[in-house]
């Protein structure tokens, strides 16, 4: 892989991780009114356009989606509601949750209770990176959004003169610690009929997460 084509490809990876990070903080009108003004998924289908990497289907069916919606605020209202019922609260309970560790029980030995051993290390990753959270930010620190947000600060590294050992920490990081219960929280959402625009959203995340941990270490 030349040196042009890797910068391109980091910086496309980056854009998407961006975009995946604020979803799952919750809709907000701007996005929604991107979505409707169908500007949103650009730079999903421009990663798409690279080898290794095929989101396409997803991508239609977003687009699909969208086109359901005349308005920003009605999509949002729409959306909104979806969040919420999804991810925050529902009569019968949450079978998605946002947090690393209410997975723990599936992907590892460890009982899946909210702020456990995922928890504990994302503080301690944030340590170590010389990095802080935000005190608006009421969220435990292995919400989905804060280690997306941790992994794009380390895409920012690879750019710099440690640039190999950033990659290294990356694969090791979105291989053994995000995949495993991302690929277990896509499968519930699938089972849970969520409606269908979070589901192809965290399709589309698995696949790019997946698309990162191959990046070359070279």
């Amino acid at each position: 892989m030349n040196t042009i084509k890797s910068k391109d490809r980091i910086q496309l990876q980056k854009n998407c991780i961006r975009l995946l990070t604020d979803i799952y903080w919750g809709p907000t009108v701007d996005i929604c009114r991107d979505m409707v003004n169908k500007t949103y998924l650009s730079p999903f289908e421009q990663l798409n356009k690279l080898p290794g990497i095929d989101i396409s289907g997803f991508i239609v069916a977003l687009n699909q989606s969208f086109s359901n919606y005349s308005s920003a605020d009605q999509l949002f209202y729409e959306l909104e509601g979806i969040y919420v019922r999804t991810f925050i609260n529902a009569l019968d309970g949450i079978q998605t949750p946002l947090y690393h560790s209410c997975y723990l029980a599936e992907t590892t030995s460890n009982k899946g209770l909210l702020m456990g051993a995922s928890a504990i290390e994302m503080v301690k990753r944030y340590e170590e990176a010389g990095l802080s959270i935000s005190e608006d930010i009421k969220e435990p620190p292995d919400h989905i959004s804060l280690e997306l947000e941790y992994l794009y600060f380390l895409q920012n590294g690879l750019e710099s003169s440690e640039g190999k050992a950033f990659q290294t920490e990356i694969n090791e990081y979105v291989s053994d610690f995000m995949l495993p219960w991302i690929i277990v929280f896509l499968d519930r959402i699938k089972s849970s009929n969520s409606e269908l625009i979070f589901l192809q959203m965290t399709s589309i995340l698995v696949a790019v997460l997946k698309n990162i941990s191959r990046m070359d270490t070279k």
